[in-house]
């Protein structure tokens, strides 16, 4: 398998949609046209061009990004082909437009410019959600950059990235027909020092954009995720396809995180993230192409109450494929299920509704996690429940497949059914068992599902473990939000065991755990200007019980183990 990298482009080459002279050709077609304004190397702001055609009369609605609804006229949003509703309407913050077109093509033209900074991202930025016009590149969703007609989601469009200046890279994750919708999910990408790297899987190209600080991970990653990719479209029995992957770079070294798109996904990893987490990382991130894009997608509204399927159904499939594809040991495989296991059954959010998760997700890390290690869990209960009901004939994966082919049908005829309401229809069609009351316990109430003994086969069982609680021995939510001032202190509790005080600076490298078993260490700004570290074991008055995955033998690598352990 053999690849190719490309420096910069220079300013006379436009990066393109594949489809886009074919959509040019339909008349009913939006076109998107992005300028990147670039003077002494310098990023001055992205140049957006909109134009679809209208009816003269017409009234038409768009969604405004961020940038552009906090202040329409410092984005310099100028309108050709009709009047603003209200006529005469001012360019006043909102995040909708409302227009009536005057003329058979309307045309906007608007800027996002650089925000005057030089640096990577910071946690802080929140890049899974907030847009980056940098001064010397730009990483950004299609939502959070292009004006969006409402109504016209299903509607052809095209994305140009023209007009690149000499030695920029620019591109996009679009590489084939695409959809307003699909430009919405896009990702657009690059910078002065971005560069361009390829693979071939069967006949499908995978890209990946890059900042050229992380170009000692951008092969070995690339290569991989061909490896993650190719096991992938197996199991899902697609074919290979065009595949784009765009590398954001953090601030912190041990930061990293990503967010699924169409036809690719994001990747935001500092340049000290272990090898274990970004693949784990991009195996799940892929996932997303079908869980839950192509099993019916998100709900209308409130699409956090379906994350226990997208994350949770997403996580149980990462560690089956990896494992299957021989990316992951078996020990890798138990060990990442112990994580996920203790952090759901240790945490004091467990037995949460699922309404907690749509009031809290984004705020607090134990509702974060709670969706992805519920839904795991309920993946593999419910597929041994399947395999039971049927006799041995159907399974989860059996679900899942049919269920994008439904989708599809479903999409086609104007029907949508969400990839959580379209679950338990296909679970009872294809095997006559109910989930509903399952649905109800466990999603809807939280109650705390239960691995059985022999889930995973019978080289590794399910036991009981019971531990200390985890505790910070800090309020380490407000500690977060202090910027690592140590708020909350609990009187003889183990930090202040260990010698931590209130008011201390911690500078934080911590994996969210809830594992009272693992020590954490923090390093403590003193007094003094020096730095001294502090070494503790988390553990609070309280007990709890957890389950946990145990190998039976000494081996658990051979061809019948892993064929237990592979559930999902």
């Amino acid at each position: 398998m053999k690849g190719f990298s490309m420096p910069g482009l220079n300013s006379t080459v436009a990066i393109a949609l594949a489809f886009a002279g074919a959509a040019n050709a339909q008349t009913d077609a939006i076109h998107y046209r992005v300028k990147v304004e670039a003077h002494a190397d310098r990023l001055g702001a992205l140049a957006i061009t909109l134009t679809m055609p209208a009816r003269i009369g017409e009234p038409l609605t768009f969604d405004l990004p961020s940038l552009v609804a906090a202040d329409q006229a410092a984005a310099g949003l100028a309108i050709d082909g009709a009047r603003r509703e209200p006529a005469g309407g001012e360019a006043r913050a909102g995040d909708k437009l409302q227009l009536r077109a005057t003329a058979a093509a309307v045309t906007l033209h608007y800027r996002l410019r650089s925000d005057g900074s030089d640096s990577p991202l910071a946690d802080q930025d929140n890049p899974q959600r907030n847009p980056a016009v940098r001064n010397l590149w730009f990483a950004l969703k299609g939502e959070q950059a292009l004006v969006l007609p409402e109504g016209r989601e299903r509607t052809a469009a095209t994305l140009d990235l023209d007009e690149v200046p000499r030695g920029w890279t620019a591109t996009t994750s679009i590489s084939g027909p695409a959809t307003v919708a699909d430009v919405a999910d896009s990702l657009m990408i690059g910078g002065r020092n971005y560069l361009l790297m390829e693979r071939v899987v069967g006949k499908a190209s995978v890209r990946l954009a890059y900042p050229e600080a992380l170009k000692d991970t951008a092969a070995d990653l690339l290569d991989t995720s061909a490896r993650v990719l190719a096991a992938e479209w197996q199991f899902w029995r697609a074919p290979a396809q065009p595949f784009f992957i765009g590398l954001v770079q953090m601030k912190h070294g041990s930061d990293y995180g990503g967010r699924g798109l169409h036809g690719g996904f994001a990747l935001y990893m500092g340049d000290k993230v272990p090898r274990a987490e970004w693949l784990h990382l991009i195996a799940h991130e892929n996932l997303h192409t079908w869980i839950s894009r192509r099993i019916g997608g998100f709900p209308a509204q409130d699409d956090d109450l379906e994350a226990w399927l997208n994350e949770g159904f997403t996580e149980a499939y990462t560690a089956r494929i990896l494992l299957e594809a021989g990316l992951w040991t078996p020990a890798q495989f138990v060990a990442d299920w112990n994580h996920s296991l203790v952090r759901y059954g240790a945490s004091p959010a467990r037995d949460e509704p699922n309404t907690r998760i749509l009031a809290d997700r984004h705020r607090d890390p134990d509702i974060e996690w709670l969706p992805y290690d519920r839904g795991r869990i309920l993946a593999v209960l419910w597929d041994r429940k399947l395999r039971s009901f049927s006799h041995g004939r159907i399974g989860l994966d059996d679900v899942m497949r049919a269920q994008v082919r439904q989708a599809a049908e479903n999409g086609a005829n104007g029907g949508i059914v969400s990839a959580d309401a379209l679950l338990p229809i296909m679970v009872k069609r294809l095997s006559g068992a109910d989930l509903s009351d399952d649905m109800a316990r466990y999603v809807d109430h939280g109650e705390l599902p239960l691995l059985r003994e022999d889930a995973f086969g019978p080289c590794v069982r399910v036991v009981q473990v019971t531990r200390p609680v985890f505790d910070h021995g800090f309020d380490f939510l407000a500690t977060l939000k202090a910027h690592g001032r140590l708020t909350g202190l609990e009187p003889g509790g183990p930090a202040e065991r260990a010698g931590l005080h209130e008011g201390d600076k911690l500078h934080f490298d911590e994996v969210y755990s809830n594992d009272s078993s693992l020590a954490l260490s923090y390093v403590v700004d003193n007094a003094d200007g020096t730095r001294r570290a502090v070494t503790y074991r988390p553990e609070g008055q309280g007990r709890v019980t957890i389950q946990q995955l145990e190998p039976v033998s000494a081996s658990t690598s051979d061809g019948r183990c892993k064929k237990g352990m592979a559930t999902p």
